[in-house]
């Protein structure tokens, strides 16, 4: 009996924390402003070689003690919940492949969502801070806070880096407030 194996490549900067949701099926970043994805050391499976997974690690890292530190003083340090710890693994959306893994930034959770006013200082001042690290706005993130905010529901925002790492912050009602982040598929050294 023949075997047939299927490749499924997983796009750049597009798998969620969990991995199980696909971001609108392209990556986040904009042609121009990210390098080109190294040839895949697994079939079908893209890897930015450009940093490490320590590298992306120490930048998301750093992205989101930006974040927190501008959350907290919206909703204050008391209340936040680590729903996922950090970890650096080598991701089966990897292949597998020895030597290309990915980081997990803790995903952080807190009950008190910020009310409007909140939310725009916050932002702002997130968006600067998160530069200083090598992140910016995903470019379609702001179509969705626009669409968010005419619906009358919350934010849910993606900042990416020039290796299609992402970063996460979100404030729902009723659902509270929340950050995380994830690497695409990088060499480990």
């Amino acid at each position: 009996m023949a075997t047939t194996a299927v490749a499924v490549m997983v796009v750049s900067g597009c798998v969620a924390a969990d991995e199980s949701v696909v971001q609108g099926g392209a990556s986040t970043s904009s042609a121009s402003d990210v390098p080109e994805v190294a040839p895949s050391i697994a079939v079908g499976v893209p890897v930015v070689d450009t940093i490490t997974v320590a590298g992306a690690r120490s930048a998301l890292e750093a992205g989101q003690d930006e974040i927190r530190r501008i959350l907290d003083s919206e909703i204050g340090p008391q209340g936040w919940t680590e729903a996922r710890p950090a970890q650096e693994n080598s991701s089966t959306s990897c292949g597998g492949a020895p030597g290309v893994g990915k980081f997990y930034a803790a995903e952080m959770t807190h009950p008190d969502a910020l009310s409007g006013e909140q939310w725009d200082r916050a932002w702002a001042e997130i968006v600067r801070s998160v530069a200083e690290h090598g992140f910016r706005p995903a470019p379609d993130s702001a179509e969705g806070a626009d669409s968010a905010r005419a619906a009358g529901g919350g934010h849910y925002e993606y900042l990416v880096n020039e290796h299609h790492d992402e970063l996460t912050v979100s404030s729902q009602p009723r659902i509270g407030t929340g950050s995380g982040g994830f690497s695409v598929c990088h060499p480990w050294d």
